[in-house]
């Protein structure tokens, strides 16, 4: 167990949390009882990819709006790497869904938007 990982369920090697996850018939119910026993901050483990799950609107509120820019960037999978990417490193992607949150993500979506309106 990582120390400086917040509190969460203990997974099962390889697999993770998803068996416990998988019992539920509705994945965001059992998130949502689970930060009632481990709070508004937890880690849980996807495979061997770790998820950090934030719950509660004040903690929402301070991660996605008062701190908006450490928290903006997306995680890029391998494969879209691999399916997206620019050639450049392996984990930069094209594209506005998997790009690093920055001042080309932002010309990006704003060109997108202008173009969709247009449409």
């Amino acid at each position: 167990r990582h120390n400086n990982l917040p509190p969460g369920p203990r997974g099962w090697p390889l697999v993770g949390n998803i068996p416990m996850l998988a019992k539920s018939a509705f994945a965001p119910a059992k998130l949502t009882e689970l930060s009632k026993q481990y709070g508004d901050v937890m880690a849980i483990w996807i495979g061997r990819d770790l998820s950090i799950v934030i719950s509660g609107y004040q903690t929402i509120r301070n991660a996605l709006v008062k701190r908006a820019k450490v928290f903006s960037s997306r995680k890029a999978f391998p494969i879209m790497v691999d399916a997206c990417g620019d050639g450049t490193s392996s984990t930069t992607t094209k594209g506005v869904l998997f790009a690093a949150y920055d001042s080309n993500w932002k010309q990006l979506r704003k060109f997108a938007l202008m173009t969709l309106r247009n449409f």
